[in-house]
Formats: C-alpha cells, sequence, structure tokens
C-alpha cells in the first residue's frame, strides 16, 4: 500500500473551491455540453489551480497550474483512469489500451505485444507509405485550384486515417480520394461516435438511455466499425504478410512476458482504437499547426526557408527529416498551445491515508483529478509571459530539453502515454515537409479568428485555406518517385571478407533486450552479418545469456532501457547477473552496444533528477541498463573487446549510427581477436575517378565546440604537453571524471604524401560505393584531399595479417617479407610502420585502387580525459595530453622515420576560436568518486605524464566543493596524488594543484625517472616506486576504506598493481606472521580490483 501522507496542521488546510451544485444534477448546468473543455477552462480562470466540480454521483477535483500538475503526475499512486468521452469510449472499444482501467489484464498485455510495431526502425520504414499519402493530399489540393476553399480539418482528418491505414493494416481507404460532400462512410461513421461520445460524457447516463434515435445511429456506426476490423483483419489470416506492422503484431504477435496471444475482441478492440485515436488526433494537429502558421508570418517563412534549404526541389528523403529541426518545434509548439487531448485524468490507487495536494488541499477519499493541459501549456512560471505566443524556438532541440518535468504532456503520462507518438510525429513531419514544399497557403477568410469544436478531440472549427502551388509546381511533377530507405535487417553481402580463410572463428551470439522492437532488430542485422563473414552466429533474447555466458564464445548484448528498468526479455538476465559470485566470468568475451533517446529520458526523467539532484544520489537514467550489464559483466571477470557502443534516437538515425559502430568499431576488434587486419580491403568497396563537381563530407559526429585558450605546458627540455580550453554549446554539459572523443583530421604533409603513393592528385574527385556497411561517404563526389584529410587513417600502424595477405602481390616481395619478419617480432604497435609508410617503401603490384585505399582504415574519434570540473564552468571544459611522437621504427627501412600521434598533433595545432568536433561522454561507473556524503571514502590517484588530466578534474571539483560552501573541510575525506614525471621540468600545472590541494586535503607526491636525486622524488623514479615509500600513509587510508584511481599506461597500471599486492603481504606478514600463498594473494586481489580499483589505462 502507498502511503503520501504530508506534515501539514489542519489548521492551515484549505476547502476546494467551486461552484455550488444543485440537488440531483450536481454541477451539470456549469457545463456546457457541446464543449466541455472550454466550460473547464472558464472555470479554472475564476475559481484557481484546483476546484471541485460534482458530475453526476461524482466529485471531481479539477487542477490546472504547473505546481499541482507536476506534483500529481510526479506520485505514483495516482495512475490513469477513464473518464468523460474516454469513458464513453469503452461503450466502442471497451478495454482497449485508450480505455482501459489500469487493472484491466488486456491493458498490459496489449501493450507489451504491440509496442514493438512502434519501435523506431519499424516506423522508419513506414516512411515510403507515409510519402505515399501525403502525395496523394498534395495530389488532391493540386486539383482543387487556387482559389478552393480547402476544409483543411477534413482533409487532413482523411490523411491521417488512410496513412494510419496504410502503415499498420496495409489496408487503402482511399478517403482523399472522395468528394467533400460524399465523404468515406468510415469517416462519417468516425465523426459520428466522436459526436455521440462527446455529447454522452456531458449528461447523465439516464438522460442518455432515452435519446433511442441517437442511440441506434450510435450502434450502427460501432457495428460498422467491428465489421470492418473484422474483415481486416480476416484478410491478413487468409494472405499472411511479412511486413512488419500493428495488424501482424494484433494477430500474430504473443506477449514477451506471458506468451500468451491476444483475444479476437482485443484485436478489434486496439485495431479501432488505434483508427479513432491516430485519425482524429494527428489531422488536428496539421490543422492547428497551419492556423499558427498562418497566423505568424515570421514563423511561417522560418519554416518554408529550413524545408527549402534541406530538402529543396528534390523529392523528400528519409535523411531528410533529421535536418528540420524547426519543423519539429513548430509541431511541439502547436501542441503546447492546442493539446488535441486536452484533458487528462487520473486517480489515486492503494493510498492509505489522507491525501494531500499542494500541502493544503485534502481529497476526500480517492477522487478522479482533471489535468487542464491548456493551463498547464500556458503556465507563466514555465513559459514566460508570452506563454500564449506561438514561439517555436522555445521547442527547438536544446530548449525542449531544459524543459521542467512534466511541463508538456500532449501525449498523456507514464506507462499509459501514447505508444504511436513517435508515428505521429513522423507521420505529421512528413506532411509539413511535403505540403510547405508545393504550396503558398493563405486564409480563405482574412478575418478568420481561432475558434474550437471539440469532438473525442478538439480541432480549429470552420477553418478554410486557399493552397497556391508554388512556381514549377504542378500535377507531373508531383508525381517524382519517393526516396525510400530499406535497409534494415538487410546487410550487403561481405566480399572477400577479412575473415576468408580465418580457422576456427568464435561463435557469436547476439544478445537483445528489447521491448519496441529496435535492439532486436539491430541485433538481427548484426547476426545477418556475422553469418556472412562466415561466422556461426544466432540472436536470441537477453532472457537467454541467463547462465549460458561461457569462454570461447563472443557474447554481443544490444540492449535499451525502460524508466532506467531493464526490458520486458531482459529483467531475468539482470537479476542472475547482479547476483554472480567474484570471478565467475573470468574467460568471457563480450561486447554491448546501448540504444536509447536522450532527449526522451532527460523530459522523462528530470522529475528524479530534481528530486534528487544535490543529494549525489541521481544519475541519468538514459542507457542505463546497458552500462550496468557493461559493468556488471567486468565485475565479474569478463572481458571486454571493444568499448562500449551507443546510439541515440535523439541524434538522429539509429540503424546508421549502428552501421558506422559496426564498420569502425564492432568489426576491427573482432578482427583484431582473430589476429585479422581490421582494414575494409574487399571487393565491397568500390572507389572510381569521376568529372562530377565534389561536394564536401565531414563526418557528422558529436557536437561543434570553440577553442577558447591552447597553450604548451612545457619547455622544450621535455616532451611537449599541452592545455585546451573548450566551450561546450549550450545544453551539452558535462560530469567530472568523464571525457571527449576528439575526431581528428590528418595533416596536410601526411595527405600530399599519400595522394603520391596512391597516383591521385589533390584536385581529382572520387566516388565511393560500397556493397557492405562502412562509415566512409559513398554515392558522392569528393576531393581525394578530402577523403584522405577527414575519412581515412593515414598514421595507423599495419598488422601482421595485413602485411602476410599482400606479400604475394608486393612487386618487392624481398623488402616485404623483411618488414613481416620484423612485425612478428615486435608487439608493440608503435614500432611497426605504419600502411602509408609500407605503400612509400615497398611496391604492392597491380592493386586497384579500390584495393588499395581499402587498406586504409576510417578515421575514428580519439577520447580524451576531460581535465576540469563542471561546479568550475558547467559548459567550459579543458583536456591535457601529451604530442606523441615515436622516432626510429624496427625495421632498417624506417629507422630515421619519426611517427607523430595524429589526434595529439591535430589538437596542439588548434589555434584560439577554432571550432572543433566532440562528443560529451560520462566516466565509466568506476572512475567516478563519491567527494562527499553517503558512500564517500578516502581516494588515493596515481598517475604518469598526461594521465594527471582527471584527477586535475578530480582536485577542482574537491577545491570548487569547498570554496562553494556544498560541503565543510572537515566532511570530505582526504587524498593523495601520485604523479610520475621524466623531470621537475615536466611537472604540469604545478601551482594550481599546490593551491587546491592545501584547501581540499590532498596531499601530492613526485617521483621522477631522470631525475631521482631530486628531493623531491624522494629517490622514487615512478609513481608506483613514490606509492610504496609512502605505504604507511597509504595503508592508513586504506585502513579507511580508500579507493584507488590509475591512469597511465598499462606499465603504470602493473606497477601499481605490483606494489598493493607487497602492500598487502607486507600487511599480514606484520599484523600475524602469517605468509601468503600466490593463490591467496591473488583471490585478496581479484576482490580489491572489482571492489576499490579503478583504471584507465591510455
Amino acid at each position: 500500500m502507498a502511503t503520501h501522507n504530508v506534515a501539514v496542521a489542519l489548521d492551515k488546510r484549505e476547502s476546494i473551491p467551486g461552484p455550488s451544485p444543485l440537488p440531483l444534477l450536481g454541477n451539470i448546468r456549469d457545463i456546457d455540453v457541446k464543449n466541455t473543455v472550454r466550460s473547464l477552462n472558464e472555470l479554472a480562470d475564476s475559481y484557481g489551480p484546483i476546484y471541485r466540480l460534482k458530475l453526476g454521483v461524482a466529485n471531481v477535483i479539477i487542477i490546472s497550474s504547473y505546481g499541482l500538475i507536476n506534483e500529481v503526475l510526479s506520485r505514483k499512486e495516482f495512475i490513469k483512469y477513464p473518464v468523460g468521452t474516454v469513458m464513453r469510449m469503452r461503450d466502442v472499444i471497451h478495454d482497449s489500451l485508450i480505455t482501459a482501467f489500469h487493472h484491466e489484464e488486456n491493458w498490459a498485455i496489449a501493450h507489451r505485444t504491440l509496442v514493438p510495431a512502434f519501435g523506431p526502425l519499424a516506423i522508419k520504414q513506414m516512411f515510403g507509405e507515409m510519402h505515399d499519402i501525403g502525395s496523394q493530399l498534395v495530389q488532391k489540393w493540386i486539383h482543387s485550384g487556387p482559389t478552393t476553399a480547402i476544409d483543411v480539418a477534413a482533409d487532413l482528418q482523411s490523411l491521417a486515417l488512410d496513412t494510419l491505414a496504410l502503415c499498420a493494416m496495409d489496408t487503402r481507404f482511399n478517403s482523399l480520394s472522395r468528394d467533400a460532400d460524399e465523404p468515406h462512410k468510415l469517416v462519417n461513421a468516425l465523426n459520428g461516435i466522436f459526436s455521440e461520445v462527446t455529447v454522452r460524457a456531458a449528461r447523465p447516463a439516464w438522460f442518455t438511455k432515452l435519446q433511442w434515435s441517437a442511440n441506434r445511429k450510435f450502434d450502427e456506426n460501432n457495428a460498422f466499425l467491428r465489421k470492418l476490423a473484422h474483415e481486416v483483419i480476416s484478410h491478413r489470416r487468409a494472405n499472411p504478410s511479412q511486413k512488419k506492422d500493428l495488424l501482424n503484431a494484433l494477430v500474430n504477435g504473443k506477449d514477451p512476458a506471458t506468451g500468451n496471444s491476444l483475444t479476437d475482441d482485443c484485436i478489434i478492440n486496439n485495431m479501432m482504437a488505434f483508427l479513432i485515436a491516430g485519425s482524429e488526433t494527428t489531422g488536428n494537429l496539421l490543422a492547428f499547426l497551419l492556423y499558427y502558421l498562418l497566423a505568424n508570418p515570421r514563423a511561417y517563412a522560418t519554416l518554408r526557408e529550413e524545408i527549402d534549404r534541406v530538402v529543396g526541389s528534390d523529392p523528400l528523403a528519409p535523411e531528410h527529416l533529421n535536418k528540420l529541426p524547426y519543423t519539429k518545434a513548430c509541431l511541439r509548439e502547436a501542441l503546447r498551445l492546442q493539446p488535441t487531448v486536452p484533458v487528462l485524468a487520473v486517480k489515486p490507487v492503494d493510498v492509505d491515508g489522507p491525501i494531500v495536494l499542494g500541502h493544503k488541499w485534502e481529497l476526500d477519499g480517492p477522487q478522479t483529478i482533471l489535468i487542464l493541459l491548456h493551463h498547464l501549456h500556458r503556465d507563466a512560471s514555465v513559459w514566460g509571459e508570452n506563454a500564449k505566443d506561438f514561439n517555436p524556438q522555445r521547442m527547438l532541440d536544446k530548449n525542449f530539453a531544459k524543459l521542467p518535468p512534466n511541463a508538456w504532456k500532449p501525449f498523456g503520462n507514464g506507462q499509459r502515454s501514447c505508444i504511436g507518438n513517435e508515428f505521429a510525429f513522423q507521420e505529421a513531419t512528413i506532411a509539413v515537409a511535403l505540403l510547405f514544399q508545393k504550396f503558398d497557403f493563405s486564409f480563405a477568410d482574412p478575418d478568420y479568428k481561432l475558434t474550437i469544436k471539440q469532438a473525442a478531440s478538439i480541432k480549429p472549427a470552420n477553418l478554410f485555406v486557399h493552397a497556391k502551388p508554388r512556381p514549377g509546381v504542378d500535377a507531373l511533377s508531383t508525381n517524382q518517385g519517393v526516396v525510400h530507405e530499406d535497409t534494415i535487417g538487410k546487410p550487403a553481402p561481405a566480399t572477400e571478407n577479412v575473415f576468408s580463410g580465418v580457422n576456427d572463428l568464435k561463435p557469436i551470439i547476439v544478445y537483445y533486450g528489447s521491448n519496441m522492437g529496435t535492439s532486436m532488430e539491430l541485433a538481427n542485422n548484426l547476426a545477418k552479418s556475422a553469418i556472412q563473414r562466415g561466422f556461426q552466429c544466432t540472436a536470441a533474447a537477453l532472457d537467454e545469456a541467463t547462465g549460458s555466458l561461457r569462454p570461447g564464445v563472443l557474447s554481443v548484448f544490444i540492449s535499451s532501457s525502460y524508466d532506467g528498468q531493464p526490458t520486458n526479455n531482459g529483467a531475468k538476465f539482470i537479476d542472475w547477473i547482479s547476483a554472480l559470485s567474484p570471478n565467475s566470468l573470468t574467460g568471457v568475451e563480450f561486447v554491448v552496444f546501448g540504444c536509447g533517446n536522450r532527449t526522451f529520458f532527460v523530459l522523462l526523467f528530470s522529475i528524479i533528477r530534481a528530486n534528487l539532484e544535490g543529494t549525489g544520489e541521481w544519475r541519468d537514467t538514459f542507457q542505463r541498463i546497458p552500462n550496468l550489464i557493461f559493468d556488471l559483466l567486468e565485475k565479474h571477470g569478463a572481458i571486454s573487446i571493444a568499448a562500449k557502443g551507443s546510439a541515440d534516437a535523439a541524434e538522429g538515425d539509429v540503424l546508421a549510427q549502428f552501421v558506422t559502430w559496426q564498420a569502425s568499431d564492432f568489426w576491427p576488434c573482432v578482427a583484431n581477436l582473430h589476429g585479422v587486419a581490421p582494414g575494409t580491403t574487399d571487393e565491397a568497396l568500390r572507389v572510381a575517378v569521376v568529372h562530377h563537381k565534389p561536394t564536401f563530407q565531414p563526418i557528422q559526429t558529436g557536437v561543434s565546440a570553440i577553442v577558447k585558450k591552447v597553450y604548451r605546458l612545457t619547455d622544450d627540455r621535455v616532451r611537449p604537453k599541452y592545455h585546451l580550453e573548450l566551450e561546450l554549446p549550450e545544453g551539452h554539459n558535462y560530469e567530472v571524471g568523464g571525457y571527449l572523443e576528439i575526431l581528428p583530421r590528418n595533416p596536410l604533409e601526411l595527405v600530399k604524401r599519400a595522394l603520391r603513393a596512391l597516383g591521385l592528385k589533390e584536385d581529382d574527385v572520387l566516388e565511393l560505393h560500397s556493397s557492405a556497411s562502412t562509415p566512409l561517404p559513398t554515392g558522392v563526389p569528393l576531393l581525394a584531399k578530402d577523403l584522405l584529410s577527414h575519412h581515412l587513417d593515414l598514421n595507423q600502424p599495419a598488422t601482421v595479417k595485413l602485411l602476410r595477405d599482400h606479400c604475394e602481390v608486393a612487386e618487392d616481395k624481398q623488402a616485404l617479407d623483411s618488414i613481416l619478419e620484423e612485425g612478428n617480432r615486435t608487439t608493440v604497435l608503435t614500432r611497426r610502420p605504419s600502411v602509408l609508410q609500407i605503400l612509400e617503401a615497398v611496391k604492392i603490384g597491380n592493386l586497384p585502387m579500390s584495393a588499395l585505399i581499402g587498406l586504409l582504415p576510417p578515421l575514428k574519434p580519439r577520447p580524451y580525459s576531460i581535465s576540469s570540473s563542471p561546479l568550475s564552468s558547467p559548459s567550459r571544459c579543458t583536456l591535457t595530453w601529451s604530442v606523441l611522437q615515436h622516432p626510429g621504427l624496427s625495421h632498417p627501412r624506417f629507422s630515421q622515420i619519426t611517427t607523430y600521434g595524429l589526434a595529439s598533433n591535430f589538437l596542439s595545432a588548434l589555434k584560439d576560436g577554432d571550432t572543433l568536433s566532440v562528443t560529451v561522454k560520462p566516466s565509466h561507473a568506476a572512475f567516478r568518486p563519491v567527494f562527499y556524503g553517503p558512500g564517500a571514502t578516502p581516494v588515493i590517484m596515481v598517475c604518469a605524464g598526461a594521465g594527471l588530466a582527471p584527477f586535475r578534474g578530480f582536485l577542482q571539483h574537491r577545491f570548487e566543493l569547498l570554496r562553494q560552501g556544498s560541503v565543510l573541510e572537515t566532511k570530505m575525506p582526504p587524498a593523495m596524488l601520485f604523479v610520475g614525471c621524466r623531470s621537475p621540468a615536466d611537472k604540469i600545472y604545478a601551482d594550481t594543484l599546490r593551491e587546491w590541494a592545501l584547501a581540499a586535503r590532498v596531499d601530492i607526491f613526485y617521483a621522477f625517472s631522470q631525475n631521482t636525486e631530486n628531493t623531491e622524488s624522494a629517490g622514487c623514479k615512478y609513481a608506483q616506486d613514490r606509492l610504496w615509500l609512502e605505504r604507511v600513509r597509504v595503508m592508513d587510508l586504506w585502513e579507511q576504506g580508500a579507493r584507488m584511481y590509475v591512469c597511465g599506461s598499462r606499465l603504470v597500471n602493473e606497477g601499481v598493481k605490483d606494489v598493493l599486492k607487497r602492500m598487502y603481504v607486507e600487511g599480514v606478514q606484520k599484523q600475524n606472521g602469517q605468509d601468503l600463498t600466490e593463490a591467496q594473494v591473488e583471490e585478496w586481489w581479484a576482490s580489491t580490483r572489482r571492489d576499490r580499483y579503478a583504471v584507465d589505462v591510455f
């Protein structure tokens, strides 16, 4: 039982106001039967943020202020409750998704079964059909002529109805082809039902029973709809289809939780529910948007400019949709001002004790509460003084993500929110783009004033417009073919793939955690791609991994999160892996890829952040489950062969992000696992010199940050180290210990060398085509110089496998053989020549251009630890790095060549004011100290060189917490920092660190590898040596529960690990005289590594 008591003195509680009810009739005379919503809003204007009405025998509470609505929607005891038109709609669609009571079993079964049909990838595949119906509307309005007064609401309802029928049920109602005077019988039936349920909702049930004529017509319309639904279902059963649409989900789907199928009644109820809800709401949204754009010429012009710039005169294509942010903002703003379902209803359940709202209004038991979205969406405390104005700027993504919790609710709330919202938004975006690409609009009546007509939802009444075709638009030109995008589940054949001829390929199992179907689609895509490369591979639900993980099999996990919780088919696995004992997954190899929508999670869980931010308890729930899977697998001894991948639907096409990750991260890492060159050398890549005008195709990754300051930290006596300050764009903040992914560019001198080696000129124009997934730009002409500068890694060391594969085609086989022999001897990649150096040194033979370019791997972003704290500035961060130089490679032919680190040199060449493409990434969960409060422990940090970067951020964070008064010095546990340098000249940030350390209870210790005589080094050569020297103080903190953080090379990590083991052995020996076995030490180390040791190796 949920309890929500508020400690408020009784004398401070206020009675809830409202108009006085009449005997028997209650407040029915205060409500306009034809427009109940307007009446409720007017009463709110009169009685304030909360009032009561007696409707029939029930007392209903109405709330309208943001404060009260946020409180109610944030409290778990309030759940959706059908009232009014929704309750009366139960006469038609019974316990459908829209009308069911929360306790009804059919609702939960239908929700779990149908959600995958409305997943992002499923909706993406509907583009062609949505475009088809949108083009029909364009044709109709062209044939209507520029002087015809078009009934906007009617035509857009038909558009929405036909779109839903075709996309979700593979059925054409062709309601757009009907004359306005003779609408489709289905439209008549729907409108009849809408009108009747609206009237029934506002009058007593006994009075409805007396309306014999209206009831007979209502029953006829209901029977017609159910008969139509039955016919559509019967046709699909008689003519099975592989189409992944709503109808197949209804007819063939099974509840993933129970394995049950939907009953025929449930199928019909939900099919009718989607027809009723989908046709009304989306059509009315578009009608309201058209009104607001015509009433606001500046917004109209801005939207038109965006569509002309992005789409132009080309056919609308799927990739255009993610490039229309202002169009999306206009749709959001129209829904704010006119939410087509303008009232939400909730009711408290399982409550023990009084129910108090706003700390002063007590309910008379579990009463129904109506939420007025009209007032919520115009509340000046959220939207400002211009809340009543149409202002799409407030709904651009960066502003939309900053909205307070529960401020924008046109699609409902929580679990019972509309599952078709993404469908509606894609449909609406396509319609707006098509219509404004083709027409100039104007009011048929220049003096038109917006009035509202209410049925099952609200719509603009008597809105008529003129649609004048824009220059060059006619019926013939609008019949251009639609650009389809149908790649999901159809990976191209990996001909001549890098795994051909490799024996003993590890089997791969791809586990997917999926409610919406997206992760399942991605898993199937990857499984097919793996099979084509010669792997034994299957895809399975995440729960099937329970108890099944084992060495020798590569386990790939692709998962989403829902409410920060596991998917329906993954909860069992999460429970199992959470309870495992240490090291129980030793030898298991894995990869994790997470799916999600950051904007969705920012909005849905901002209430959690609002309640817990500042307490140290809040963590972003975006991709929580993929992150948890990764952390638990590592915790129990499994080994990740690649960095965790992720896709954010808020940043665009999920499939495209997944394909890019496969090509740039997953398959190269799988290749390395098998000792195979991770290049793109296969015949799937084709390169041709063309005679077209080139286009510039930069890699689209991350956001553009501005370089505010960059300077060198060290002098010429030591390896160069640099400091960079970046201003992140608004809305892109970071956390202490996080990192930035930087996409570098090849320097011009290196590009010129590559051009010569490949036999190309700077102004040659190339066009790439690939039958396999690739992150390289395909199908567009681009300069050879741009391809080599921005897309291919010219510094990548060549692998032994690559050298071996090309011995057969080398003209100078003896030279290549000797390079191969040297490559076999050295395990240090930086001691091997790069692919470009081999191309320069050895003639490979008559390899085609495609194969030569295929030898060069794609450029990938490089991670750099952030060396600042967001408490200093949430949008300004710093990076610290060493410039890498590798003189004298192993082979004599390259002994005089100095190789420079690509990314480090790229960063050091930046100037103040430059822009840099970055992706903000959070720190690994284990590499995130708790600085104060519950869970805080002493901290021991060990680093070498530029490995100081994250610890500089830690020290600044401690300093700012104290300076800003967030914590008392005595409440912050002590810390130690060990820094390894070559010499005193190699110390960086020395004065700043000293200031922060003195204020923030941190002791700093140095070790100089080339100047151990220096007193500050205390005779120690490396940081781990100094750690051993200070072991008494270290062990004192360790006994207090200290956690250790290490950032440096693998040698630093190994050195620290060895010192910790020695400390433990010495401590046990001193304490009880016991000599430990190696097994006992390793057991202690396994526990320590899991719970108290975090490492960031570079």
